[in-house]
């Protein structure tokens, strides 16, 4: 094995480290699968998790050595020698009988425990949002596709681990995954911030050792090569874009030309094209009756709404926004929810307190597998053009 090894980690080279060194930051966790390595002969970084032994499982044990033959005869012979020979030699094979089959009893229960946690582990990894987020995105991946085919599954032998801590977290999952022409292995690693889980990084290996950078070909994906046709391309999306201003709602705002709005009651939503999955609506919400006596009241209320559908709340953030050149009072929070579609759907919400009476609350809905796409687009060119017709 190779005596100097380089690590590339957050962009910086570490090394040289010999093998013993590199193997104790893997059992350490210091190395991660996904961080990439190199040795003299190799022609460029390769993932840590494709390198042989490296990353190796512990193993249990086996049973220790019988007793030696010249122990037994010795034993054999005091026994002839004393005159003992009938009951207590049958005590003590009884005896020996019953300790064989409690220690083969312990290790059958053994066995069954370490079988039972590690399910219990692959399953809470299998169930987390960070790994099905990452499965959305490969699904969705044309090169993945192409490498693997469809439908793509993941496999069951899941390994790596999840560390939550009220709302931050942190991910270093590896997933078997296959589809009808190719296999590999889909290295995960995520942070989780205000109760939301971001990918850092996603790799997929294939079989045959091809490395595809998925978060790379994800941020080439622009609106006007988008599949869902939701933005047909940059000129429409930035260019073409009309004004709301009715007077009964009291602000204005952009939105694209190809967009739709509905107003009912005290809600203006507008729509993208297409298949609607995107969204914005305002909605006013009345402080009458101490219902809501302040943001934090509302924030409570609302997240035990997205609780109920089965959805999760991210932590709020607390401020002062200035719309048209006034400070007004202002919460923020993410969410998501899953659609009745079948989809998990990401919301930005921004809750303003505008008047003595009122509330306003922006809600920005898309697609989770297009956060990455759309929500700074959307964000800067629509949101951030909302004003109060009184400012």
């Amino acid at each position: 094995m190779p005596e100097q090894w380089y690590i590339s980690k957050d962009n910086d080279q570490l090394g040289p480290f010999n093998w013993e060194e590199l193997k104790k930051l893997a059992q350490k966790r210091e190395l991660s699968h996904s961080n990439f390595v190199w040795t003299e002969g190799m022609k460029e970084w390769i993932p840590a998790g494709s390198v042989e032994g490296l990353f190796q499982q512990e193993t249990a044990s086996g049973p220790p050595p019988l007793p030696s033959t010249s122990a037994h005869n010795y034993s054999s012979n005091q026994q002839m020698q004393s005159g003992t020979m009938g009951a207590p030699v049958r005590k003590k094979k009884s005896a020996l009988k019953i300790a064989g089959i409690v220690g083969a009893s312990i290790i059958v229960l053994i066995i069954v425990f370490v079988v039972i946690v590690l399910s219990s582990v692959r399953s809470t990894l299998r169930s987390s949002d960070i790994y099905n987020q990452a499965m959305n995105v490969l699904r969705e991946n044309p090169k993945a596709i192409e490498v693997l085919g469809q439908p793509i599954e993941d496999g069951k032998a899941v390994n790596g681990s999840i560390e939550v801590g009220n709302s931050s977290g942190e991910a270093d999952i590896s997933i078997p995954v296959s589809g009808p022409i190719g296999k590999g292995d889909l290295q995960v690693i995520g942070t989780r911030t205000g109760g939301l889980w971001d990918l850092k990084s996603l790799i997929l290996i294939a079989e045959g050792g091809e490395i595809i950078n998925l978060l790379e070909l994800v941020s080439e994906v622009t609106p006007d090569t988008d599949q869902d046709g939701l933005v047909k391309d940059d000129s429409s999306f930035f260019q073409s874009m009309e004004t709301f201003s009715d007077p009964r709602y009291g602000f204005t705002m952009k939105y694209p030309q190809d967009w739709q709005y509905e107003i009912s009651d005290d809600i203006v939503s507008f729509y993208g094209p297409d298949d609607n999955t995107i969204a914005i609506v305002l909605l006013l919400t009345e402080k009458s009756g101490g219902k809501y006596p302040n943001l934090q009241a509302l924030y409570e209320d609302v997240r035990q709404i997205y609780t109920d559908i089965g959805g999760t709340v991210g932590d709020y953030e607390s401020g002062f926004e200035d719309i048209g050149g006034v400070e007004y009072p202002i919460i923020y929070y993410p969410a998501t929810y899953p659609g009745n579609d079948g989809r998990d759907y990401f919301e930005s919400v921004i809750a303003i307190e505008y008047s003595s009476e009122n509330f306003l609350q922006i809600i920005y809905t898309l697609p989770l597998e297009h956060f990455h796409t759309y929500h700074d687009i959307v964000f800067d060119e629509i949101i951030a053009t909302f004003n109060f017709n009184n400012n």
